[in-house]
């Protein structure tokens, strides 16, 4: 009996010890779990304004971007105004030269068919000149033709 009031004493010492150190590694484990816990909380904040940090400085990137984008984007957009008037005032110069060397050939075409009229209108004339003097002699040639016909009637009637 002794012997196991000796060995259960024995235990119980052991358990108290265990026990304690049990509960001294507890506390330190709650102490590393709170410090741990602080550490991660700082971390978190940390990067939490980083992440502001980033947030803002995109935005501000963002912002920069879209301003020279506007700045290239009319100065693209003025550069191709100037460039499409410079070649429509090209396209316009030489549409009136054309213009121009196409009233030249109207005017000239215009002449040339008012010669050619008047030379068609001159010959018309002698035309109708010829064709009087063409109709007076076949006249006359219809008439002498009679008086030969009525001469050879003449000539059988009187033999």
């Amino acid at each position: 009996n002794s012997l196991l009031k000796e060995a259960l004493t024995e235990s119980a010492g052991r358990f108290e010890k265990s026990l304690a150190e049990s509960k001294q590694l507890q506390e330190k484990s709650e102490i590393s779990r709170k410090k741990d816990w602080d550490q991660i909380q700082e971390k978190i904040k940390q990067l939490t304004e980083s992440v502001k940090d980033v947030h803002s400085s995109s935005q501000q990137l963002e912002n920069a971007f879209k301003e020279t984008l506007k700045c290239l984007s009319d100065d693209l957009e003025g550069h191709i105004v100037a460039e499409t008037k410079k070649a429509l005032s090209e396209q316009m110069e030489l549409f009136n030269c054309r213009i121009i060397n196409m009233d030249r050939q109207l005017e000239k075409l215009t002449n040339n068919l008012n010669l050619a009229a008047n030379n068609v209108k001159q010959a018309e004339e002698k035309l109708f000149r010829f064709d009087r003097g063409r109709s007076i002699l076949f006249w006359v040639g219809q008439v002498l033709n009679i008086l030969a016909f009525l001469g050879v009637i003449y000539l059988i009637l009187n033999r």
